[in-house]
């Protein structure tokens, strides 16, 4: 059966810090220059992942949840261009946020997979 898309999706109050922490860090990304997501997310010694290549990766991660939660296998995510990682981290978000609020899943289960998803997110903001 396909969802109404006329009907709201209420979110549980628990599912608000990750939501709010995926408006966050889109936000954030967003109103950031394509030269500063090209450049290594730390400072200091050895190689360290561009701000492109983590953002890519904690996608990935988002969507791989998505997955679990949704018993669906995970695939792997097209690598876009730069100025598309916004939204892509966007929609990944917000199919995992659906997906939790859906699931038959526990609520333990579910609050952690939430909590932990919004801890990547904040984990990744701060660098920017």
């Amino acid at each position: 059966m396909l969802d109404d898309p006329q009907v709201p999706l209420v979110l549980p109050e628990w599912l608000t810090p990750l939501n709010r922490e995926l408006e966050r860090t889109v936000d954030r990304l967003r109103g950031r220059s394509l030269s500063r997501l090209a450049r290594p997310l730390t400072d200091g010694p050895g190689p360290a992942p561009t701000a492109a290549e983590a953002l890519h990766r904690l996608a990935q991660h988002l969507a791989d949840e998505a997955a679990a939660v949704e018993g669906r296998t995970t695939r792997a995510l097209p690598w876009l261009d730069v100025h598309v990682l916004p939204d892509q981290v966007a929609v990944v978000g917000h199919d995992l946020v659906v997906a939790l609020a859906r699931s038959d899943q526990p609520d333990d289960a579910r609050r952690q997979r939430a909590a932990a998803a919004a801890a990547a997110l904040v984990a990744i903001r701060q660098p920017l």
